[in-house]
C-alpha cells in the first residue's frame, strides 16, 4: 500500500512542478504555444488576443409586439351558399335567346342543369331569390307573363317556364334551381 501512496504522490508533485513551469513560461517569459501535436495530429492554436469590444445596443422599446395576423376564409354570400356552381356573365350573354319553342327551352335547361352537382343550387318554393343568379323555373304554370312581375331578365323562355337571370330579389312563386353569376 505504502508503493500505491508514494506513487500517488510523485504524480501529484510531477503535476504540480509541470503547471508551475507552464505559468512562469507564459508569463514570465510570454511563451505562447502556436499548436500542439498528440501522436500523428496537429491541433493549431488560435494565437489572437481576445480584445474586448464594447457594441452598442438599442434599448428596447416599450411598444407592443406586433399582432399575429389572424387568416380567415371568406365567407360564403347567401347567393353563394344557395346557388354554389357558378356560371359566367359571359356564358349567360351567350346563351340569351329569348322566347323559344319548349323543346329548345329544355334543351338550355338540361345543359344548365348538366354543370350542377346533384341537388347543388336546388330550392323549394317560398325561398328568397337573390339578385345575379340565374334560375331555371316555372313562374306560373297558367299565366304565360307571369315571369315579368319579377326581378329577372329572360335568358330563354316559354311562358313563364325557362332561364332568368335575376336583377334583384324576389320569393320564388314555385321551385327551381340556381346558379350564381361570375364576372
Amino acid at each position: 500500500m505504502d508503493n500505491f501512496k508514494n506513487a500517488l504522490v510523485l504524480i501529484g508533485t510531477g503535476i504540480a512542478i509541470g503547471a508551475v513551469l507552464v505559468l512562469i513560461l507564459i508569463f514570465v517569459f510570454g511563451a505562447r504555444p502556436r499548436g500542439v501535436s498528440v501522436g500523428p495530429v496537429d491541433f493549431d492554436i488560435p494565437t489572437d488576443t481576445p480584445t474586448t469590444q464594447f457594441v452598442e445596443t438599442p434599448s428596447p422599446t416599450t411598444s407592443s409586439p406586433p399582432k399575429p395576423t389572424i387568416i380567415t376564409p371568406p365567407t360564403l354570400s347567401y347567393a353563394e351558399k344557395l346557388c354554389p356552381i357558378a356560371i359566367k356573365q359571359s356564358d349567360v350573354d351567350a346563351l340569351t335567346i329569348g322566347i323559344a319553342d319548349p323543346e329548345t327551352v329544355k334543351s338550355y335547361i338540361a345543359n344548365f342543369g348538366s354543370a350542377r352537382i346533384g341537388d347543388a343550387g336546388a330550392f323549394p318554393k317560398d325561398t328568397t331569390i337573390p339578385a345575379s343568379v340565374v334560375v331555371a323555373t316555372n313562374f306560373d304554370e297558367q299565366d304565360a307573363s307571369k315571369w315579368s312581375q319579377y326581378p329577372v331578365i329572360p335568358i330563354a323562355r316559354s311562358g313563364s317556364y325557362g332561364l332568368f337571370q335575376t336583377v334583384g330579389e324576389y320569393t320564388a312563386p314555385n321551385s327551381g334551381a340556381c346558379r350564381i353569376i361570375v364576372p
